[in-house]
């Protein structure tokens, strides 16, 4: 999101001047594109991007990060370990939500350098059994094809592209309905919940509707892949060679 994360003073008089001479500026959601509200309008597009085929989908493994838990479901999260990503306030969430679900498992997807400062939070909340930081994964669609839900607990995004993954296989979004992309992507009700941003409480509340409800939970997950369709390359070349045509004859 260009309006919350600002380039220094240099590169935001840059990008006022360079970017009104663009043919045209193309941006990944509205929401991005809604920044761009000083440049005329018919010199701006929104193209999301593209789900890319993933071979990696068909595979099964048998080999899961240290601490996973297979006789129990999965809850899912993924991104790197950055404030931004929210997975402080998604601990609060869950520790929220934890001792009422047993059966259940957090499992967080990515490095970075909040790791220490999550493993603290996770130790303080007395969630350690239930919530696992499994480091970088490689080829995350093995883990997601066994999720049965993906959490999205981020302050804000472009556009979530590991929220288009996870639908891809066949798994419902709970998410904050933050600055982004994400309401782009995931159709409130239909094939996942959105809840007020930056509110713990409220992410716990979606979390237990979404978890006590196997029947919700079968209905969101049934329209989930549509986004393959929503979001296919073929439909966002499309859009991209419309625009190119434009261009030219322009």
């Amino acid at each position: 999101m260009p309006a919350l994360n600002l380039p220094s003073v240099k590169g935001r008089i840059y990008r006022r001047l360079t970017y009104p001479w663009a043919d045209c500026l193309v941006s990944v959601s509205r929401n991005v594109d809604a920044y761009f509200s000083w440049i005329p309008v018919s010199r701006r597009a929104v193209i999301h991007n593209p789900v890319l085929p993933d071979e990696s989908m068909a595979a099964e493994t048998t080999q899961w990060p240290a601490g996973v838990d297979t006789k129990k479901k999965w809850l899912v999260a993924m991104g790197r370990l950055h404030p931004v990503k929210g997975f402080d306030l998604l601990l609060q969430a869950w520790s929220r939500v934890a001792p009422e679900h047993d059966g259940w498992q957090l499992l967080i997807l990515g490095e970075g350098e909040l790791r220490s400062h999550l493993e603290r939070q996770r130790r303080d909340l007395g969630i350690e059994e239930s919530v696992v930081l499994t480091g970088f994964v490689d080829k995350p669609s093995a883990i997601l094809k066994r999720a049965e839900i993906f959490v999205v607990s981020s302050r804000f995004e472009g556009l979530v592209n590991s929220a288009i993954e996870a639908m891809a296989c066949g798994v419902p979004v709970v998410s904050f309905d933050c600055p982004g992309g994400v309401s782009e992507i995931v159709r409130d009700w239909m094939d996942g919940i959105l809840v007020s941003p930056l509110d713990a409480e409220e992410l716990a509340r979606g979390l237990r509707r979404v978890m006590g409800d196997d029947e919700l939970r079968h209905r969101l997950s049934g329209k989930a892949p549509e986004v393959l369709q929503r979001f296919s390359l073929d439909s966002v070349l499309a859009e991209w060679e419309h625009l190119f045509d434009g261009l030219k004859e322009g």
